[in-house]
């Protein structure tokens, strides 16, 4: 779980037109990520209260993962 400091971060965070990515390694130097501004742009339709933490729900940061962000944000 991710602490998130400010109503007015998650906002820009949400509005975003780039992907803001979460990223975390571990001791043994694995890393995972996850697209912040897709999660919060679908978590939160609905919500009336404000965001104080997102769950880390990260892929492995890998080429075949970086290709098809690439894609989804340069091709579409």
């Amino acid at each position: 779980m991710f602490q998130v400091g400010s109503k007015k971060l998650v906002d820009q965070w949400r509005r975003s037109h780039s992907p803001v990515m979460l990223v975390h390694r571990t001791e043994d130097g694995y890393i995972r990520w996850m697209d912040v501004s897709a999660w919060l742009k679908e978590k939160t339709q609905d919500r009336k209260t404000p965001v104080k933490r997102i769950v880390f729900d990260g892929e492995p940061f890998s080429a075949l993962n970086l290709q098809r962000l690439w894609d989804r944000v340069f091709m579409a």
